[in-house]
């Protein structure tokens, strides 16, 4: 929700020249396009008054005005759509702060600009079904993170509190036990008391059997001894319960005690992160500035980027604009100079030359032309497994890409130079994460119009693949040279090649790359519509492999070479694929 510069020019000029009486139609012509929204309009005049707020310093005639003219725009919005949240929101603190200044006597109060606040809060409240307070603010800007390490205190605490409980119900069942246990053994006892105060009434009238009678009181006590031993022992066992009990309880307090310490942490936690994001969406939106006037601008220095910036809103020191152009500088095509002064190097290098060397008699290179991968999902696994199981088969050494290897999208589709950087940056990350490697086989490529769109905006794609991938070689744009063990042969990436004059239109076109044709020995050609080989005039074509329906078409060469390094003959074969990759014809070459 941010205006460009000369949209806010436009809106402060309104604002000026008919202080007076301000319309609808003023910001909002009937018969002209304009660039920006009433939500975009509101946000800036927000933005206006609370910096005014901020200072102090209130003229009540301009700060008065636009507010009236806030409350305009939203008495014209209409009515089936609702205010975004964060423009009530904003409102809604901007209110509040003026009322605060009014208070603490920092303003004078102003009954016109009370009246428009009300305007504006039954505008607000007309317009949307959901109450915005600063809970509702809090629950928008409150987004959990560190997910895994709150979720695993989290657990934890629920296990103590399980456990907790757990023993808590076991201690007390086995308490209960034990009571009624004693309980039963103390009637049991009263039983054989009283069974014993019967017994020895009984022995005092019973003299002849008095031996009988010693034996059954000496059986009787032995039973009451044993039974004040279990009950002796019944005793102990409830005092170690007890002992458990209290030292179970200062565990599950020391494990309260940890739980508020784990409260706190995950607190924390969820502070840093929102300042952690914070600071990374102020430096991504820093570094879509300065690339922006790198893009526009050439030759901009240091204390221009800055001062811009400082117009913008980024209270930010030169040090940090200058370490972030510098991080920048590591992977997109800027430039530097001793004096500061920095640029967008959109020159790239042309007809790199490439040694292909070989102690064997054969040379074999796989060339396939406008691919255009624009990621590595099922259908391009299955055609790179087909192309690496027939270079393995077939003892390549070598895969040429010729023209459009990666599907960078044209600057024009793209309002921002910044997003197409930053896709074409993404597509190539997952281009050299997901690429197969093969032990022997290295790849070599040529760029084209798809790649040169990446380099207009600020990404060499080519440079990005080498620098990530030690089996991959860039050799340029548009034309190369492979030096095979010092023969000659020219690679172009040249698209709608004529099918009319084809020797003319090859000659024309080294001409206008200052090349001598004479110094090649073989010419292929990328981006073709067909396979096409003229062994006349010592040149091959390449078709498109961008054929979403099928695979398409490729071509293997195979160098044969003599004992003096000199290239002595060729079989050029064309590829085609229903599964995997199949020879459809081949000819033979000698220059």
């Amino acid at each position: 929700m941010a205006l460009k510069q000369i949209d806010k020019v436009k809106i402060n000029g309104i604002l000026k020249n008919n202080i007076d009486c301000i319309k609808y139609q003023h910001f909002f012509p009937k018969n002209k396009k304009v660039d920006y929204t009433i939500e975009e309009v509101i946000d800036y005049l927000i933005t206006m008054n609370q910096k005014r707020l901020e200072t102090n310093d209130i003229s009540y005639k301009s700060f008065n005005k636009t507010l009236e003219v806030m409350s305009l725009l939203l008495a014209t919005h209409s009515r089936k759509e609702e205010i975004q949240d964060i423009l009530i929101i904003k409102i809604k603190k901007m209110s509040d702060e003026y009322y605060k200044k009014v208070e603490d006597n920092l303003i004078e109060k102003n009954e016109q600009t009370e009246f428009i606040f009300e305007q504006l809060n039954g505008f607000i409240s007309l317009k949307t079904n959901d109450k915005i307070n600063d809970d509702n603010i809090d629950v928008i800007e409150e987004k959990l993170t560190f997910e895994a390490r709150i979720k695993a205190l989290q657990d934890e605490l629920d296990e103590l509190k399980k456990a907790s409980t757990k023993n808590e119900s076991t201690l007390t069942s086995t308490i209960n036990k034990k009571k009624n246990e004693i309980e039963k053994l103390k009637n049991e006892i009263k039983e054989l008391q009283d069974l014993v105060k019967q017994y020895k009434k009984e022995i005092k009238n019973i003299d002849n059997n008095k031996i009988k009678t010693d034996k059954i009181i000496e059986k009787l006590n032995k039973n009451i001894e044993d039974l004040n031993k279990e009950i002796n022992d019944l005793l102990s066992q409830i005092e170690h319960l007890h002992k458990v009990i209290e030292s179970n309880r200062k565990t599950i307090e020391q494990k309260d005690e940890r739980i508020k310490e784990q409260d706190e942490e995950i607190k924390d936690l969820k502070k840093e992160k929102r300042k952690k994001q914070f600071n990374e969406e102020k430096i991504e939106k820093i570094k879509h500035c300065i690339f922006k006037l790198l893009y526009r601008v050439d030759n901009i220095t240091l204390d221009e980027i800055y001062k811009i910036l400082n117009r913008q809103g980024y209270d930010i020191e030169k040090s940090e604009i200058f370490r972030i152009i510098m991080e920048l500088k590591t992977k997109y095509l800027i430039s530097k100079t001793d004096d500061n002064i920095f640029s967008l190097n959109k020159k790239v290098i042309t007809n790199k030359e490439k040694t292909l060397s070989t102690r064997d008699k054969e040379l074999d290179v796989l060339i396939i032309s406008d691919y255009q991968i624009n990621g590595i999902n099922k259908m391009v696994l299955n055609d790179l497994d087909a192309i690496f199981e027939y270079c393995i088969n077939n003892n390549i050494q070598y895969i040429l890409y010729l023209g459009n290897l990666i599907r960078v999208p044209f600057l024009n589709e793209y309002q921002d130079s910044y997003g197409l950087l930053k896709y074409t940056e993404k597509t190539v990350i997952n281009f050299c994460e997901n690429y197969p490697y093969a032990k022997g086989i290295n790849s070599i490529v040529l760029g084209s119009n798809r790649e040169l769109s990446g380099v207009a905006a600020g990404i060499n794609p080519l440079s990005f693949i080498e620098k990530e991938r030690y089996d991959f070689t860039q050799i340029g744009f548009n034309h190369g040279i492979l030096n095979i063990n010092n023969n000659k042969v020219f690679v172009h990436a040249k698209r709608r090649f004529t099918e009319t004059d084809k020797v003319n239109d090859l000659e024309n076109y080294y001409q206008h790359y200052s090349l001598k044709r004479k110094e090649t020995y073989l010419d292929i050609i990328g981006l073709g519509e067909k396979h096409f080989s003229d062994i006349n005039n010592s040149y091959i074509i390449v078709p498109s492999l961008n054929n979403y329906d099928h695979f398409g078409e490729c071509t293997h060469i195979k160098f044969i070479i003599d004992d003096n390094n000199n290239i002595v003959n060729t079989y050029i074969m064309q590829l085609i694929r229903t599964k995997k990759l199949l020879v459809a014809s081949q000819i033979q070459y000698r220059k």
